[in-house]
Formats: C-alpha cells, sequence, structure tokens
C-alpha cells in the first residue's frame, strides 16, 4: 500500500483511475466503482509522519458529516474504510461531479460576467442556508474557488469539508484552526467562527473572481476591508453588498445567509438605497452625445451634427485631385470639352462635398447594448437606414482609430472601433469633410464601454 498508484483496487472495489490532487499525508484520485460502474472521488489519509491526530480527526469527521448530509450541490457520501498493510490508510468515497474548480477556470483564463457572479453567489448561499440551519448549525470554514466546482451541468457544487464544524463545537473551548488566509475571517483564525465568517469566505471568492486577483493581492482601505472596487467595474450595488459581506467585523456583515441572499436579490437594500434601473451619464464637457447605463442595458446615441466645411486632406480628397488632373488632361487633348468644364468638374466635386457633408452632417447614430447582443444603427435623414447586430461577450477589446493627422495637427477622422473574432464595429464617422467625434468624446465614449464590458483598458 505505500505505492498509491493508478490501476490500483482498494477494498476490491475502487479502481483508482487518476490522480487529481496530493498534498502532505493526502491524495485524492478519481476511481472507477466496480459494483456500479460509475466514477466516484477517493480521498486517501495516510496516518503519520506529517499526519496528526488532529489531522485523522478532521478526515473522520468529514466522513461523518457527509453521511448526514442531503442536498443536491453537495457530492453525495459513498463510503469510508480504513487499509491496514503496513502504512494505515484511510479513504473517504464520494459521487464524482463531472466538472472543474472555479480555480481550474481562473488558472486556464477564464472570465465570468456580472450575472454568472450573482448567479454563482445565490448558488452557494443556497447551500449555505442549508447547512446553516440544520441541528446544530454546520459551518464550512473553508469556501474559496478551490473548493467549487462548476459542473459541466454549469451548477456550483461545494466540495472539501475537512473544515467543517458545527456551531455549538465553534463556540466551546476547543478549537482547531483552520481556514485559507484571504478567504477566512480574522474571528476564525481565533477559533471564534460563526455563519457569518462562510459569508467572508463566499464574498472574497467572488471579488478573486471579479478582479481575478487573491484577496491578499489586493489593497485594504483604512478599517481593513478588501479594496477591490478599483481592480474591477462591477455595478455599485453588487460592490456595496461585497463590502458587507467582506467586513472585518463579523457584527457587520450580514446575519445570516438567508439575509444575505434576500439583500442579494433585492438590489436597493445591497446598495443600501434606492438606485435608479438606469442613469445618464454625463462626461465633464459639452457634447450632444447621450449615454444611459444599467446594469444589463447600454445606451449611446450620437445625433446627427452638421459640420462646418472643414476640408482635411485625406485618401478621398486625393482620388478627387487626381479626377481633376485626368479632366485637365483631357480639355488638353480636347479643347471642345472645355464648355463643359463646369459639369465635368465643378459638379462632381461639389457633389462628393454636398454626399460628405450630408452623411457626417445628418446620421443619426444609436448603439444599446445588453449581456446577449448588441445593435448598432445609422440613420439618414429617415430615409436610408443601416443596422448592424453581434454578441455582447464576443466583443475582445475597445479602441480609438484615427486616419492620421493633417499639416495642423488635426485628426482626420476619430471613430470607436470593437473588436470580435471575425470582425469590427463602428462609433463615429470620420471622413474628410471631418469626424462625428472628437477626441474627447472618443475616448469618453470608449471608457464606458470598457467599464461596462469589464474590459481591460
Amino acid at each position: 500500500m505505500n505505492a498509491i498508484r493508478s490501476g490500483l483496487v482498494l477494498k476490491d472495489r475502487y479502481v483508482l483511475t487518476e490522480l487529481l490532487g496530493r498534498n502532505a499525508g493526502r491524495q485524492t484520485w478519481q476511481a472507477t466503482d466496480r459494483q456500479t460502474e460509475e466514477s466516484v472521488i477517493v480521498k486517501l489519509l495516510t496516518f503519520g509522519g506529517d499526519v496528526q491526530w488532529d489531522d485523522l480527526k478532521l478526515f473522520e469527521r468529514e466522513a461523518q458529516v457527509l453521511q448526514q448530509l442531503n442536498h443536491l450541490r453537495i457530492p453525495q457520501y459513498l463510503d469510508y474504510f480504513a487499509l491496514d498493510d503496513r502504512t494505515l490508510w484511510f479513504g473517504l468515497v464520494q459521487a464524482y461531479i463531472p466538472g472543474e474548480t472555479l480555480k481550474q477556470g481562473m488558472d486556464r483564463g477564464a472570465k465570468w460576467l456580472v450575472a454568472d457572479l450573482v448567479r454563482f453567489a445565490k448558488e452557494i448561499l443556497d447551500i449555505l442556508i442549508y447547512l446553516h440551519e440544520l441541528q446544530p448549525p454546520l459551518l464550512h470554514r473553508d469556501i474559496k474557488p478551490s473548493n467549487l466546482i462548476l459542473g459541466t451541468d454549469n451548477c456550483l457544487y461545494l466540495v472539501d469539508f475537512g473544515s467543517v464544524q458545527d456551531k455549538a463545537a465553534a463556540e466551546g473551548k476547543t478549537f482547531t484552526v483552520t481556514g485559507t488566509y484571504g478567504y477566512a475571517p480574522i474571528e476564525q483564525f481565533g477559533g471564534r467562527a460563526v455563519p457569518a465568517s462562510d459569508l467572508y469566505g463566499l464574498g472574497a471568492t467572488l471579488i478573486h473572481l471579479a478582479t481575478g486577483r487573491s484577496p491578499v493581492d489586493l489593497p485594504q482601505d483604512d478599517r481593513g476591508r478588501i479594496a477591490f472596487r478599483e481592480a474591477t467595474s462591477l455595478p455599485n450595488h453588487l460592490a456595496t453588498w461585497l463590502e458587507v459581506m467582506t467586513d472585518p467585523l463579523a457584527k457587520k456583515r450580514y446575519p445570516s445567509a438567508r439575509a444575505a441572499l434576500a439583500a442579494l436579490e433585492d438590489l436597493s437594500t445591497a446598495a443600501r438605497a434606492v438606485q435608479p434601473r438606469k442613469t445618464s451619464v454625463v462626461p465633464g464637457f459639452a457634447t450632444r452625445i447621450q449615454v444611459t447605463a444599467a446594469e444589463d442595458v447600454l445606451a449611446i446615441a450620437i445625433p446627427a451634427k452638421l459640420r462646418g466645411l472643414q476640408i482635411n486632406l485625406d485618401p478621398n480628397m486625393a482620388v478627387a485631385a487626381i479626377c481633376v488632373l485626368l479632366l485637365l488632361g483631357l480639355f488638353t487633348l480636347s479643347p471642345a470639352l472645355l464648355r463643359y468644364m463646369p459639369f465635368l468638374v465643378v459638379v462632381p466635386i461639389a457633389l462628393i462635398f454636398v454626399v460628405d457633408a450630408g452623411a457626417n452632417g445628418f446620421t443619426d447614430e444609436k448603439a444599446t447594448f445588453n449581456r446577449q447582443v448588441f445593435r448598432i444603427e445609422r440613420n439618414f435623414l429617415g430615409v436610408f437606414r443601416i443596422v448592424q447586430t453581434g454578441v455582447t461577450r464576443d466583443i475582445q477589446y475597445v479602441v480609438g482609430s484615427s486616419t492620421g493627422q493633417n499639416k495642423n495637427g488635426t485628426p482626420l477622422g476619430i471613430q470607436v472601433v470593437m473588436q470580435t473574432p471575425d470582425r469590427r464595429y463602428y462609433l463615429g464617422r470620420r471622413s474628410f469633410m471631418g469626424s462625428t467625434l472628437s477626441e474627447r468624446e472618443a475616448a469618453w465614449l470608449m471608457r464606458i464601454l470598457q467599464d461596462w464590458l469589464a474590459l481591460e483598458s
């Protein structure tokens, strides 16, 4: 038994197939149950060496607790055994949940939308309500990304009950310090874990998912709270809710998982004030552009604006100049055509100016986004309309684009560019007659889009 390896059969029943994790005296394996032909998880603990009585007590405690639990999002207890073959091994068998932990997801670069974070929070709070309302209440004490499995059914499962403790024991004099630094509140390391301690772990986990940074790598404010707001673009009501969840003082957190869930579902309670569903976003400068934003909707309106005949040389102007030169050459070969010069030269050039100025000055642009799709509409004088649509989560980045500058340093054209895997989408129109967006307006719209989409700038 000293050599635990793939293919080894334990209790003439469990065939070890894949090592999933290993640390001092512990191994976690995926295995096949010969009796049911189903995949299971086998957790092994070897007694001796780095493993002491406290570790064994926690392992046995986990097995005892799991036998009592019955929740769809907690892997089911199946078996517990001991093997004595020169080395004493203890085994715990649980149902196998296909999927990956949230930590594994972050390690491969996964990112989640605000709606995903809210759903995760509600699913874990539902589990905590079940645990905390048992008699006696059970405290998990080690909620963190590596203990949450996102199954292939897209549901979250809470695992690793090795740190679990009932509230009555937590209030006694004897305790074993458990938990993970950054996810466990200060009272837990003092042996005084309470239901709100699990809320702290959940809040810290969600902050990690939102920022991509472990709570220990984030700064703290003057009250010792995790200062995460500047590292993310979470809606204010959700950020406020997380601040309550992770308050250093247990008495200032939500009193129970049920209360935390109610606050999350009632956005006005979470924000401690009634928040408007949509708010106008106003820049610090004059602009005709109108922006309204909410958690799930963003609307940008760029009204038509007739610009003066400000000419900036760009490729279009260069083409017009070439046409004029070709016509002059034609006149040289055939002087009789001179009588038609006003029509052949002036009219086409005037037409170019009129069409371009009209397109710039009389075209309305509207862009609307929700968390699933977006739509960009351009409307010229209410007659011609161009509509583009795309998938919101496909937007990879937002940048500004310019064709360059003229000799006076004036940009020839500025647009906001949204890049998806297969194409680009534009806000604003540029041409030799000028641009419908100023540099300040383009920069402002870029920041709004980057924040709302939770993209890195």
